[in-house]
């Protein structure tokens, strides 16, 4: 999936730029266009560098056509070019995403009739549709977001639209959104106990990918199981509860075990899971920390100084405490 965003003199700087950082996050190709020039001066005096102007951009295939709020929406309004690459959007059924004063436009085009959709509640007017007023609205290919105050909802709603509910649900633990319990549910989340390739036992929280995902992100497995990290390609979930043999073999080896995946990601990655797992899995995480020499970091001394601080699981709280005396 690839996604322009178009930046105007006077947008609101946090409806574009956090869409876009979870976007990437997500793993979608964003392309950022001011309208004359790469240099853009957001509605709170912060100047952005996009990544090309729109003539430079605006024949190009993309699936998503993205415009942040503020008063740089009245830019767009003034930029035929713009209006032109909207309607050719919408005419060729891609999507289209807005937020704030954005999806007035749309509205004013009349693409907002017989649509759930909302907008920054002041500039709503009686566009055929129906507003919602929620901080995000999805009905079909449309995308709206409510106000700033949205900005997050909203990238996550075209996170999800444009991947999966599984990449939205990634998002949201990777920032450490609070997830609410129907959201949980709307995952279908199952607790689940395997045994991995080296007879670890992984516990936690299962997450059912459906076929068509499977098919579109990894290869045409007929289905699924995600867990605290790791992907287990199985054809029937629900008979399930220890999981051994061939299917797992085959994930380990093609994508490495769950600590070296875990350290591979990063810093950011290492403190995600240690907070939010506290349990066993963590010593895995910290021998292979060990074992890349990475304890003397000082972010890594900060985790084992939590561990051996926080940690109710003894073995964790001794092991974190060994390696920060060594």
């Amino acid at each position: 999936m690839r996604v322009l965003c178009l930046l105007a003199d006077g947008f609101e700087e946090c409806e574009a730029i956090a869409p876009i950082d979870l976007l990437r996050r997500a793993g979608v190709e964003v392309v950022t266009s001011g309208l004359r020039n790469r240099e853009v001066k957001g509605s709170h005096g912060i100047d952005v560098l996009a990544d090309a102007v729109l003539d430079e951009v605006s024949s190009q295939d993309f699936d998503c056509l993205m415009l942040p709020g503020g008063k740089g929406h009245k830019n767009f309004l003034a930029d035929e070019r713009v209006m032109d690459l909207i309607r050719r959007y919408h005419d060729e059924d891609r999507y289209l995403a807005a937020i704030c004063a954005s999806p007035t436009i749309l509205g004013d085009l009349g693409y907002l009739k017989g649509k759930n959709y909302t907008c920054f509640e002041p500039m709503n007017r009686d566009f055929g549709g129906n507003y919602t007023g929620r901080y995000a609205e999805v009905d079909g290919k449309l995308i709206t977001g409510k106000s700033m105050a949205a900005a997050i909802d909203f990238g996550l709603a075209v996170v999800e639209t444009l991947t999966s509910p599984a990449r939205r649900w990634d998002s949201m633990k990777a920032i450490l959104y609070e997830i609410k319990e129907e959201e949980l549910n709307a995952f279908d989340q199952k607790p689940v106990r395997i045994t991995d390739y080296l007879d670890n036992v992984l516990e936690g929280v299962c997450q059912y990918e459906s076929s068509e995902y499977c098919e579109a992100e990894y290869g045409g497995e007929e289905a699924a199981l995600k867990i605290n990290g790791w992907l287990v390609y199985l054809s029937d979930i629900k008979k399930i509860e220890i999981i051994e043999g061939k299917d797992l073999e085959d994930f380990a080896a093609g994508y490495g075990t769950i600590e070296e995946e875990i350290v591979d990601e990063g810093e950011e990655e290492i403190w995600y899971q240690v907070l939010d797992n506290y349990d066993l899995s963590v010593i895995r995480i910290l021998n292979c920390l060990q074992a890349r020499g990475l304890i003397s970091q000082p972010w890594c001394r900060k985790i084992l100084e939590r561990l051996t601080a926080d940690c109710e699981e003894e073995a964790v709280r001794k092991k974190a405490a060994e390696l920060l005396n060594e």
